[in-house]
């Protein structure tokens, strides 16, 4: 293992560890919006928090105790997508309370239940030695998890950029003018980044490929004369805090008398299902970091890390 105290090694680790910082900056917010679109994008920027505050956790927890010393963990896209369509059916149910918080507060109840699921499950891996169960999963499955992830992150990043929920009945929609503008800018980006994480080998072409996607934005504005204001009011920017948004506490004991737990029972079946495709999604990168390092990891250990 390489000395990262010498001068020689120290700047290119706090380097790669800041363009790491941004980067899982950026996949927070995004995920923050996933989840909170449509009629709840007025509280993204407050659940942003919630995600920012995870990240850290999770990054700080598998820092000091995971078996592989210069992982990453992060909250995953994959249960996010989940979470999304569970956040959906809660924000449909409570559409008319007088207390718009109330959809906000239920939905990080049901975001602490699934995270405690997760946890419990997690820890049942690694004190039983279960994690190589992802080896005997079969390629269908691997594949149809893959896709129904795939989906999910689609249709949800499409709702976040046009500001709705597309079906089949909105695709003619989707590419008049005024749509194509809010939705091929995210389709360009999402190619550049596919094709910088395929064909640069250096590690830098995610941070460039996003760094140089801002810097258009940038230039965009100022070449249609507008400034962060007037690209907020068009929805290009995520909400405003206010003076009554914060980053944390994201929560406060007065919401908790707001938690309408009868409509988050109805989506508990969909809940438990977000540790399972949690424990997949960790498996199946577990096992591509063995694929890339050729050695076996303390799968017991990262388990049970993870789940702390």
């Amino acid at each position: 293992m390489h000395d990262v105290s010498t001068p020689s090694r120290f700047l290119p680790t706090v380097s790669s560890g800041l363009l790491v910082g941004l980067l899982l900056i950026v996949i927070q917010l995004s995920l923050a919006s996933l989840i909170f679109s449509g009629p709840l994008a007025a509280f993204t920027p407050h659940a942003s928090g919630l995600t920012l505050f995870g990240c850290f956790v999770m990054c700080l927890v598998v820092a000091l105790f995971s078996s592989f010393s210069t992982a990453v963990c992060v909250p995953e896209d994959a249960p996010a997508a989940v979470m999304t369509s569970v956040a959906a059916g809660m924000a449909a149910s409570l559409a008319g309370e007088a207390d718009p918080r109330a959809a906000y507060v239920t939905i990080g109840a049901a975001m602490a239940l699934s995270t405690l699921g997760t946890g419990a499950l997690f820890l049942l891996l690694g004190r039983f030695q279960l994690g190589n169960l992802v080896r005997y999963m079969p390629y269908p499955v691997v594949a149809g998890f893959l896709a129904g992830v795939g989906w999910l992150l689609t249709v949800g990043s499409m709702g976040i950029m046009t500001g709705g929920s597309p079906g089949l009945a909105d695709i003619p929609r989707l590419f008049s003018s005024e749509q194509l503008r809010m939705w091929l800018p995210g389709l360009g980006l999402a190619l550049a980044m596919l094709g910088a994480g395929k064909y640069c080998k250096s590690g830098m072409g995610l941070p460039a490929t996003i760094g140089a996607a801002l810097a258009i934005f940038a230039v965009y504005l100022w070449a249609i004369d507008q400034n962060l204001a007037d690209a907020q009011r068009a929805g290009l920017l995520l909400g405003d805090m206010g003076e009554s948004m914060r980053l944390w506490p994201v929560f406060t004991s007065a919401d908790f008398s707001l938690i309408r737990w009868d409509v988050l029972s109805v989506q508990i079946p969909q809940l438990c299902t977000i540790p399972l495709v949690s424990a997949i999604s960790f498996l199946l990168i577990s096992s591509g970091l063995e694929a890339i390092l050729h050695r076996d990891l303390d799968m017991r250990t990262s388990c049970t890390s993870t789940a702390q």
